[in-house]
């Protein structure tokens, strides 16, 4: 099954949190709710990877980690929503810069096993998606 993941997380805040927040001028309270629900998500993955990497990764541990992954992405699609950030088209244009990282069609990596950027990289371009008000982006409007 595919699905928008944003828009299942925003039925959930239309449906759990009915009063509106600025998206564009969130307070303190909101983000600080924000962050705490993404550190406790992480804390809870991090534990079960710890024990999988210990003990080795079990059938049950398999689903532990499937839970707390599902879990983190569900909070931090809900910090999307909060901000009013398109994070399901943020991640379809952070998917398309990462290709560009290629070495003349070859992935090199770092000591720690991560990719890095090849000479054709292009950043991600988030201006579109990222919440800001109209008059913020990086572009002018021409008539």
């Amino acid at each position: 099954m595919t699905c928008a993941a944003q828009a299942l997380v925003l039925e959930f805040h239309e449906v759990f949190q009915p009063e509106q927040i600025d998206v564009f001028k969130p307070d303190r309270d909101v983000l600080a709710l924000r962050k705490r629900l993404l550190v406790e998500e992480w804390k809870e993955l991090i534990k079960e990877l710890d024990q999988a990497m210990r003990d080795g990764l079990s059938d049950e541990l398999r689903l532990n980690v499937a839970k707390e992954v599902t879990d983190l992405l569900y909070v931090a699609y809900g910090l999307a929503v909060t901000l009013g950030i398109d994070a399901d088209a943020c991640l379809v244009e952070v998917h398309r810069s990462n290709m560009t990282k290629l070495f003349n069609g070859e992935a090199k990596r770092d000591e720690q096993g991560k990719v890095l950027k090849g000479p054709g990289y292009e950043a991600p371009d988030l201006t579109q998606h990222a919440g800001l008000p109209v008059e913020a982006l990086a572009y002018e409007l021409v008539d």
